[in-house]
């Protein structure tokens, strides 16, 4: 909601991890928020996911967490 109000259109969201490979690649986002914290696989399983395959490619991805006991990996 705080992107679309500073008038982002192309924006998704999803709770669920195994979600986001998918809709990476139907929309080849130029920026990705991700929480470590994220139910089914954490965000660092996430990210792996999406190197997989894509070594050569530039992912642009923002981790954020509100936990404070995750060390940085």
């Amino acid at each position: 909601m705080m992107l679309d109000k500073i008038g982002y259109v192309n924006v998704s969201s999803t709770i669920d991890s195994r979600e986001v490979e998918g809709l990476y690649k139907e929309h080849a986002y130029n920026l990705i928020l991700l929480d470590i914290r994220l139910p089914h696989m954490d965000g660092f399983q996430v990210m792996e996911r999406l190197l997989d395959g894509n070594e050569d490619d530039y992912l642009p991805i923002l981790v954020i967490t509100a936990q404070a006991e995750v060390e940085v990996k």
